[in-house]
C-alpha cells in the first residue's frame, strides 16, 4: 500500500505488489518500485517530490544496497526530489502516536517488534525473515496450517477443516501442492495467504486451527515481553500493525485479550494503514529538508 499526496493536496491510497525481495524476488521488487515512482511523478505533475519508503528489506546490512536499488528504479521515471529510506517498523515508531518512543509490532506476511525507550537506543526483537524467525507471522501461521492439513490428509494428525480450506485455496491435492510450493522460488507470499483461512477456521470453532492461532499469538507476546524492560515508566505505548494483527478477528481478539493481561502499563494503538505514517514522515521531511529521526533509528536520505 502506498499513500501519496498529489499537487492538488489530496491524499490517495495506491495499491502495489510487495517491494520486499524476500517475498517477490529482486526483479519483482525493482518493477514495483519503478511502477510506484511513475505513478508518484504523474501525481506530482512533474514537480519535485518528497517520499518516505518504509520497507522490511531495509536493514543495517542492506540499506546502502537498497539505496542503490531505489536510484536504479527511479532512473527513467522522471522522479526527482528527496527520498528517505527506513525499515517499516521504524517508520511507525517515528510517526504519531509514538513519535520516537514506544513499541511497534508488525504482524503481516512477516513479523517484527522494535522498541525505543525515552533515551534510546532502538532495539529489535525478531524480524529476521522466514527461515530464521517470523514466528507468529502470516507465513508462520500459514505454514503450520498447511502442515496440519497435510497430517489430516494421511491421518497422521487430527481431522481439521484446514484440509478442505487448503483444497479451496490452492486447487491442488496435498502431494501436488507440496511439490509446487517447494519448486516456487519465492514461496513466502503464497504460504502466508493461507493464514487467513487458518484464522477463519479458528473463528468457526476448528480446534486445530484455534491452537495454531494461539501458538502464533504466544510468539508475538514473547517479542513484546522482551521489550518491556526498556520502559521503567508507568505507561508504555504499543502500536500494532500488519494485515494479520489488524484484520483477522480471531488473531486480533486473542492478541488484545492476552496483551491486557501481560502488563497493565501497555496502551494499545492499532494502525490499520501504515502508509499514512510514511506520508506523515514525508511531510516532515518536506518541511525541514532533513530526516527527523534520532541517530539510532536507521535511515538514509537520497537526493534524486
Amino acid at each position: 500500500m502506498v499513500r501519496a499526496e498529489g499537487c492538488d493536496g489530496a491524499a490517495r491510497e495506491l495499491v502495489f505488489p510487495s517491494m520486499n525481495p524476500a517475498s517477490v524476488g529482486p526483479e519483482g521488487a525493482a518493477a514495483t518500485l519503478a511502477a510506484i515512482f511513475r505513478r508518484v511523478v504523474a501525481l506530482a505533475g512533474g514537480a519535485p517530490v518528497t517520499a518516505w519508503i518504509g520497507s522490511a528489506s531495509v536493514t543495517p546490512e542492506t540499506i546502502d544496497r537498497v539505496g542503490d536499488e531505489v536510484r536504479a528504479a527511479a532512473s527513467g521515471t522522471g522522479l526527482r526530489g528527496l527520498v528517505a529510506l527506513s525499515e517499516d517498523a521504524t517508520t511507525l515508531l517515528l510517526a504519531p502516536p509514538l513519535n520516537g518512543t514506544g513499541i511497534v509490532t508488525i504482524v503481516g506476511t512477516g513479523t517484527i517488534t522494535v522498541a525505543r525507550g525515552p533515551a534510546g537506543p532502538l532495539t529489535q526483537f525478531g524480524g529476521y525473515e522466514y527461515l530464521l524467525d517470523d514466528e507468529g507471522s502470516g507465513f508462520d501461521l500459514g505454514l503450520h496450517g498447511l502442515r496440519a492439513a497435510a497430517r489430516a490428509f494421511d491421518r497422521r494428525g487430527p481431522r481439521t477443516v484446514l484440509l478442505e480450506r487448503m483444497r479451496e485455496a490452492y486447487g491442488r491435492p496435498v502431494p501436488a501442492l507440496g511439490v509446487e510450493l517447494a519448486a516456487t522460488p519465492y514461496p513466502k507470499k503464497a504460504v502466508a495467504e493461507f493464514a487467513v483461512r487458518v484464522c477463519e477456521a479458528a473463528d468457526e470453532g476448528d480446534a486445530v486451527a484455534a491452537e495454531l492461532v494461539d501458538h502464533a499469538v504466544a510468539a508475538i507476546l514473547r517479542n513484546i515481553r522482551a521489550a518491556l524492560p526498556l520502559f521503567p515508566g508507568p505507561e508504555i505505548d504499543l502500536v500494532l500493525a500488519g494485515s494479520v494483527a489488524t484484520r483477522s478477528h480471531s488473531y486480533a481478539g486473542r492478541l488484545a485479550g492476552r496483551l491486557a493481561r501481560t502488563d497493565p502499563r501497555l496502551r494499545r494503538h492499532v494502525v490499520a494503514q501504515p502508509a499514512a505514517s510514511a506520508l506523515e514522515m514525508a511531510r516532515r521531511v518536506r518541511g525541514t529538508g532533513a530526516v527527523p529521526a534520532p541517530p539510532d533509528c536507521l535511515h538514509a536520505c537520497l537526493r534524486l
